[in-house]
């Protein structure tokens, strides 16, 4: 890779016209200058296309998925198209701060606290949580400046890790590498085609400040599927998370990961529970939700969790 890789920010958008417009606003304003721009509307049913249509930067490459092809397929539609050394999915309502690409791609480029750029896997950034109309909520949790894609993946299982995907810089190479984003993870999908890459490196790197701003609104938790369905793309990242240490023969690695298992699924359960707070009959879905992974929620784990960031849940509603 060069000292001066090309970037590509690949933006899936659907029928978010005016949060698209700040998020693409956002892309273009890098400080890194070698950017590519690869936006592709899932069919969107508001002007979202005549928008893009309209646009006459260069950066940007404008493609249509007709008919609808999913979050998934939408996401591999942008990868696919990429021709940058380096990687980040941006979703279509968040703001990178101008420097965001020029400082998450420095580890690629030249050495991080003595280690060759060959040895990291990724690089990813402390975030801003935002309401809809960008008011801020709270900080995302960041981590050292250098650890072991373990390290990172034990926190995040955990919830001492905060990465979001669009503050997550990897090779446009190994995303493609590890299948791209696949149906099997489906709303994790991100996360599991990250994860996958820095476990086969030796590093992550975090940049701890916020250089991303991460909208959670109504329309962005869309989602209807239950528990049972979350446990099933949880299990299946942890299995494929696993089989990369196995292939590396980092039995430590693997026997870290198994522990944590529960606190995975626990943390999944949590984000069922996000997507119902506020909306009619929410009380009755948090019920059958916790009752349904009773064996994961009425855990200390969860009860630390709960002490220390329960806080947000009310303040979401």
């Amino acid at each position: 890779m060069s000292s001066r890789p090309k970037v590509t920010i690949g933006l899936p958008t659907r029928n978010r016209r005016a949060y698209l417009m700040e998020t693409l606003s956002s892309a273009l304003a890098q400080t890194f200058k070698d950017i590519e721009v690869v936006v592709s509307d899932d069919d969107s049913s508001d002007d979202t296309w005549e928008y893009l249509s309209s646009l006459k930067d260069p950066r940007i490459r404008a493609i249509r998925q007709s008919p609808h092809a999913g979050m998934v397929g939408n996401f591999n539609a942008v990868l696919n198209a990429a021709t940058g050394d380096l990687f980040v999915l941006l979703n279509d309502d968040d703001v990178l701060d101008p420097t965001a690409i020029e400082k998450l791609s420095l580890p690629f480029r030249q050495p991080t606290r003595g280690q060759d750029p060959s040895t990291i896997g990724l690089s990813w950034c402390g975030c801003i949580d935002i309401d809809a109309e960008g008011r801020e909520l709270w900080r995302t949790r960041s981590g050292p400046p250098m650890e072991s894609a373990v390290d990172l993946i034990e926190g995040l299982f955990s919830g001492t890790r905060g990465p979001h995907f669009s503050g997550v810089l990897i090779r446009t190479s190994d995303a493609k590498s590890v299948g791209g984003y696949s149906d099997e993870f489906y709303d994790i999908a991100d996360c599991a085609n990250w994860g996958q890459v820095a476990l086969h490196y030796d590093h992550v790197v975090c940049v701890p400040e916020p250089l991303l701003r991460y909208r959670i609104h109504t329309s962005s938790m869309t989602g209807t599927a239950g528990c049972r369905q979350w446990h099933a793309w949880g299990r299946a990242m942890h299995e494929a998370f696993l089989s990369v240490l196995r292939e590396r023969g980092d039995q430590e690695g693997i026997r870290r990961l198994l522990r944590l298992r529960n606190n995975l699924l626990a943390q999944l359960t949590v984000e069922v529970l996000m997507r119902y707070l506020g909306k009619p009959g929410w009380k009755r879905l948090f019920a059958r939700e916790i009752w349904a992974a009773r064996s994961f929620m009425f855990t200390p784990f969860v009860a630390k969790r709960l002490a220390k960031d329960g806080w947000k849940l009310l303040r979401l509603k």
